[in-house]
């Protein structure tokens, strides 16, 4: 993606989604079991594994407001939409 459009990922309400269902589901986990074959692996703590995803536990709230804040602006842009179709 070309730089200047780089801005275009925060447009992106799948974004804050997923990063928000991700955390809710993983936060404060610690995961063990066969990760390949026979080779297992014992108290892995799903919080590094976010963060090395690149999804920031800490942003959970953010991403919560930032998808209201969508679901609100969609509401009223289909209100004055349909305010306007039916002049």
């Amino acid at each position: 993606m070309p730089v200047w459009l780089s801005w275009l990922h925060y447009l992106s309400f799948f974004n804050y989604g997923y990063e928000a269902l991700a955390v809710n589901e993983l936060d404060g986990l610690f995961l063990s079991g066969n990760v390949y074959g026979d080779v297992s692996a014992d108290n892995i703590n799903s919080t590094e594994i976010l963060i090395k995803l690149g999804l920031l536990p800490s942003s959970y709230l953010f991403d919560l407001c930032a998808l209201t804040g969508a679901v609100a602006l969609l509401i009223a842009l289909g209100y004055l939409a349909l305010r306007g179709y039916a002049k």
